[in-house]
């Protein structure tokens, strides 16, 4: 059975509640791992990223708690979850049918964002049903992956890790740190953050001071952008430049390869 590490901050019952009922109705046994906060930073971690928020540093830190236990306990592969992920009930199958290709994969991205990304044709189709599609554009989040004991590995030998957030490190085609690991996105996604399922509500159970603070820098460093019209100008030119760029790849890649641009769909749970 696929260990299942999952994130949460000792703060956040509320969070640890959702979970925990998420978990009793799949019949999933999981480990809680105790988030880090900011004010448990040593400063030579804060150190290694000075770009990020001292929550995002926290983000990657406390996945790497995660990985930690998964070679502590010399498994070969483990699921990681975050807090605020809605579970597929397809979950369980998934599961039980992805171990036989994990030999020749380092991640595979369960998580979906609802957002347009590029893939390819799919490598593997799964008798669960979900296929694993190799991604051409970077995915937001990581409220949920598996991840090899290989992989695990290589990631805390990696120094650029806290270069970027750790979606960006991961699961993004063009950073450098991806360039060792061989990695899926499958189809459909079976969790979805839960700001992403509910973007209507005002549930406090979905409220991320992560999220927060990484909006709060971005818009910061848009405003920086924008100090003079010269800037803007050579900014939009860039902009016309590089969608011709892209249009062009994509009709290539798409007549080549079998790339395209799609929506990964989030397979909810069955309705009790």
């Amino acid at each position: 059975m696929t260990a299942i590490f999952w994130i949460n901050l000792d703060c956040r019952g509320d969070r640890r509640a959702f979970m925990e009922t998420q978990f009793s109705k799949l019949g999933l046994e999981a480990e809680r791992i105790a988030a880090l906060t900011p004010d448990a930073l040593d400063a030579e971690t804060r150190a290694m990223s000075p770009a990020l928020a001292a929550s995002e540093i926290c983000v990657t830190a406390s996945h790497r708690l995660a990985w930690r236990r998964l070679l502590e306990l010399k498994l070969p592969h483990a699921l990681v979850l975050e807090d605020d992920a809605y579970l597929s009930s397809a979950l369980p199958g998934f599961l039980a049918a992805v171990p036989s290709i994990l030999a020749e994969v380092d991640l595979v991205r369960i998580e979906t964002g609802r957002r347009r990304v590029r893939v390819g044709p799919p490598t593997h189709r799964l008798d669960c049903g979900v296929t694993l599609h190799p991604a051409h554009s970077d995915q937001w989040g990581t409220a949920g992956y598996l991840i090899t004991g290989r992989c695990a590995r290589r990631l805390f030998a990696e120094p650029r890790l806290f270069a970027a957030p750790l979606d960006r490190a991961l699961f993004d085609p063009s950073q450098a740190v991806l360039a060792a690991n061989d990695w899926r996105q499958c189809a459909p996604g079976l969790c979805i953050q839960g700001d992403q399922l509910d973007r209507s509500s005002e549930n406090a159970l979905w409220h991320s001071d992560v999220t927060t603070q990484r909006r709060q820098r971005r818009v910061g460093d848009q405003h920086r952008k924008r100090k003079t019209w010269r800037l803007k100008l050579v900014r939009e030119a860039g902009r016309v430049l590089r969608q011709g760029r892209h249009s062009l790849r994509d009709m290539a890649d798409y007549f080549s390869r079998g790339v395209r641009w799609t929506t990964i769909r989030y397979l909810a749970p069955e309705r009790d």
